[in-house]
């Protein structure tokens, strides 16, 4: 099925969106 493909690949990429602004956020503060 392409959308639920698609839905977990988008919670796949929000997720490690999220991680990465974290990691930014921690080293630049």
């Amino acid at each position: 099925m392409p959308e639920i493909g698609g839905y977990y690949l988008d919670l796949t990429t929000t997720a490690y969106k999220t991680m990465v602004v974290n990691f930014v956020n921690l080293v630049t503060n």
